[in-house]
């Protein structure tokens, strides 16, 4: 049984974001997240999951995309004791978690330049970039490593 990444880096994010003041005071090792991030950048603000939060995958999602929402929505349950449900693929609102390759939800591509976000030289193999704002949650990857 493969597991991913996804859900530990998710939920160790979350709880540094949900604190603004000690998020601005965190190093990437902080995080109890493996591999350690490379770099890590915090902004005031928070994002909270509830029963409007969404996961939106593209339409053409890949195996390994629908896994490792599957297994956020896992992690997400046993945490907040909801399943959180899909959303319309390709479909954004605000409150949502979008997840993928920009190459399989141009969502993604879209949310990465909203926030700012952009692959490095590291991050083509088997990294993700991680956006977290007040509005919603983007968790892109290159490659299908990346993702899981």
């Amino acid at each position: 049984m493969r597991t991913g990444w996804l859900p530990k880096l998710f939920v160790a994010t979350a709880l540094v974001i949900g604190s603004p003041a000690a998020a601005h005071n965190v190093a990437a090792a902080e995080l109890g997240v493996v591999p350690t991030p490379q770099k890590v950048e915090t902004q005031n603000g928070t994002f909270a999951i509830d029963g409007n939060t969404q996961i939106i995958l593209g339409e053409n999602a890949t195996d390994d995309e629908k896994f490792a929402a599957e297994d956020l929505r896992g992690a997400l349950k046993e945490i907040y004791g909801f399943a959180i449900p899909f959303g319309t693929p390709g479909e954004y609102r605000d409150n949502s978690i979008v997840i993928g390759k920009p190459e399989t939800n141009p969502l993604v591509g879209e949310l990465m330049k909203r926030k700012g976000l952009s692959f490095s030289e590291k991050t083509n193999e088997q990294g993700y970039v991680l956006g977290i704002g007040e509005k919603g949650i983007v968790i892109a990857a290159e490659s299908e490593a990346g993702v899981v």
